[in-house]
């Protein structure tokens, strides 16, 4: 983000420049920390920092997994359904209610020494996206909260979400209808671009139900593979 234009819904700036994006896709495990993933969206365990000039790239941007939480209040997202969130349709707010256990996942990207830059990312998530945050407030207020406890956030800082509303190379949000894919476009200038994903959390059911087929579905193959005689 730019901070030439102190008018920004969700951290609204000014951009001049041209710029091309690059597209890469990413399937996120359950521990994203562990995983590979493809050039453009690198998976990263929580870093000690996100702060200004603390996790660079000019071509890449960095994922990685923050905290399972219970909200005890609900929780205001600046997007909470599926769509495509552009200068037309900028944000759809709502709340996450409380008492629900979440995933929360950080998508960072800074330019190095402030160069204009543009990347398009995308991730498939293990579960349900029940809310993304890109604006400044709720991503301030929502760091004490879903942020890990051993990274340092730029909370206060202003024009570190995404410029959404924006005419010229304005970033843009993808949320698939099925509620598991994202994509983000991300120009990049002399501030960060940070989202906030929030996933659901499975059932315990759920864990067990995928535990007693995993055997069942290795029985299935050996059967397939090695048939008796």
């Amino acid at each position: 983000m730019n901070k030439q234009n102190p008018r920004r819904p969700h951290g609204l700036a000014s951009r001049t420049s041209a710029a091309f994006g690059r597209v890469a896709v990413l399937t996120i495990a359950w521990l994203c920390a562990t995983q590979a993933a493809s050039a453009g969206l690198i998976i990263i365990s929580a870093p000690a920092s996100v702060q200004p000039g603390a996790l660079q790239s000019q071509t890449d941007a960095y994922i990685f997994y923050e905290s399972t939480t219970t909200l005890n209040a609900a929780l205001p997202v600046d997007i909470i359904s599926p769509g495509t969130y552009n200068l037309a349709t900028p944000d759809n707010p709502g709340f996450i209610p409380a008492g629900t256990e979440v995933n929360s996942y950080m998508l960072h990207r800074e330019s190095v020494a402030n160069q204009l830059s543009s990347v398009i990312v995308a991730g498939t998530f293990p579960n349900k996206i029940l809310g993304v945050i890109i604006g400044d407030v709720n991503l301030d207020n929502s760091d004490p909260i879903l942020g890990n406890p051993g990274t340092s956030y730029p909370t206060g800082l202003d024009y570190r979400g995404l410029e959404v509303p924006y005419t010229l190379l304005a970033d843009v949000v993808f949320w698939s209808g099925n509620q598991v894919f994202i994509s983000v476009k991300s120009v990049t200038a002399d501030v960060m671009d940070q989202v906030r994903i929030i996933t659901a959390v499975p059932e315990p059911s759920t864990l067990a139900l995928a535990a007693l087929a995993a055997p069942l579905l290795y029985g299935a193959w050996r059967k397939r593979r090695y048939p008796a005689n």
